[in-house]
């Protein structure tokens, strides 16, 4: 028997279902939550409510839970167990930062000359220290990291190639990147020619998870659709074996054609759909804002490695309205004519894009043990407020971390962040995580 190849797709009415093909025959398998949202549209119709508190986000959270007998989440205490002043002077957004099995902590500037530093359980830094471009250099650029089983490997653009590097620091192997990533004969009609990739996980059987681009349309693909980006895992040819998620493509960008100019922008406050892959590759976790009926909900769900859904989950939040001084300050980067566009009328274009509550969800982080986490927007502007999930969507509890912390990695007991200031990196922290005493009657 031919093996079914599931596929997470979403269809016109918002629900999700899990696809599979056996012969020419499809069979869909509906889910009974919705949970795949373009975000695409329009302002948001839920009213504008007040700023909840984090006490009331828990409420709204525990009474979202079937049978609204599971006790309220716990609210998590972290403490700074470990800083290590950092070495490097990049860009938070442009510094990846790993943990890897033994508690050590491997550092790296993406798309910049510098080093891949480690450092081990205890903050002291590890002989691991390879640098990045330059000279006879074995990386030229790093775009991401991760683990396949011990080793951990390194996605380079420049070269073309994953660099696979072993405890001591020594790059042992070089993995090309496929020339093509390009579909079977049997589905030429399913998938185009892709002439570049982005990895985002490696796997012991030789396969890779990727983010193809660049579509090379050598014949009609009715089956693809442009709009949205596609996960896929592929053989060490470039060969598609199977599409394992896929997520809205510039949902948040305004693209106008005006005469014989193309201008394209991000909307300002426009919902995106948030997602990330464990460093082993074994789950993908994303989130995303309700519409419509359900605009007053985020949903959270999780893949395996091969598209099966783990879990879904939607929760309440209450919307927090953008201010309209908020709105203009935005508006005002938007300086420029378009051929006879004025620049009033392309503000007044952006503006009708602008939702009018802030999205509920700030950031997402799949934990290196099966658990999930989601940044939501809270009150507090001294504070990160995080949701925590178990393997099977379970809130484990809230917990809020510092303004200048960026959390980059998680697991039930600690969180592994950059303290920053502004937007440089100050140092490396560590958080113990414990759940908070109760609060004396």
């Amino acid at each position: 028997m031919r093996r079914t190849v599931p596929q997470v797709v979403r269809t016109n009415n918002g629900r999700v279902t899990i696809r599979t093909r056996l012969g020419r025959t499809e069979r869909a398998y509906g889910l009974v939550e919705p949970w795949w949202d373009e975000m695409r549209s329009t302002r948001m119709s839920a009213p504008t409510l007040k700023n909840t508190t984090l006490g009331s986000l828990l409420v709204l959270i525990a009474s979202a839970w079937p049978g609204h007998a599971q006790p309220r989440p716990l609210q998590l205490r972290a403490t700074e167990d470990l800083r290590v002043e950092s070495p490097l002077s990049s860009n938070v957004r442009a510094t990846a930062l790993l943990p890897g099995a033994s508690g050590e902590m491997i550092l790296a500037p993406l798309e910049t000359r510098g080093k891949i530093l480690g450092f081990d359980s205890a903050g002291r830094a590890l002989s691991l220290a390879i640098p990045i471009g330059g000279r006879d250099a074995e990386v030229n650029w790093v775009s991401r990291l991760g683990w396949m089983t011990n080793t951990l490997w390194v996605s380079d653009p420049s070269f073309d190639q994953v660099a696979l590097i072993d405890r001591g620091g020594k790059v042992t192997k070089s993995l090309e990147f496929p020339s093509f990533v390009h579909p079977s004969w049997s589905d030429r009609r399913k998938y185009p020619v892709f002439a570049r990739l982005e990895p985002l996980a490696l796997y012991s059987d030789g396969t890779w998870l990727v983010r193809p681009g660049q579509e090379r349309s050598v014949m009609s693909t009715p089956e693809y659709d442009k709009k949205f980006s596609y996960l896929m895992r592929i053989g060490e040819n470039g060969a598609i074996q199977r599409v394992v998620a896929r997520f809205p493509r510039d949902e948040d960008m305004l693209d106008l054609s005006v005469k014989q100019s193309r201008w394209t922008s991000r909307i300002p406050f426009h919902d995106r759909t948030l997602w990330d892959v464990s460093a082993d590759g074994s789950r993908i976790v994303t989130a995303w804002r309700g519409r419509g009926a359900d605009s007053a909900t985020f949903q959270v769900a999780v893949l395996g490695e091969k598209g099966d859904t783990l879990f879904s989950k939607k929760l309440p939040y209450t919307p927090v309205a953008i201010p309209k001084k908020a709105v203009d300050s935005a508006l005002t980067k938007f300086n420029r004519s378009i051929a006879n566009m004025s620049v009033e009328e392309l503000r007044g274009l952006v503006a009708k894009q602008i939702p009018s509550t802030y999205p509920p969800v700030v950031d997402i982080i799949a934990g290196r043990d099966k658990t999930t986490w989601v940044e939501v927007r809270g009150t507090s502007l001294d504070q990160h407020q995080w949701i925590a999930f178990d393997a099977t969507g379970t809130v484990i509890g809230t917990v809020a971390l510092p303004k200048g912390i960026v959390l980059r990695a998680a697991d039930r007991d600690h969180l592994w962040g950059f303290d920053s200031d502004v937007d440089r990196v100050k140092a490396l922290v560590r958080y113990k995580v414990v759940a908070s005493p109760p609060a004396k009657r």
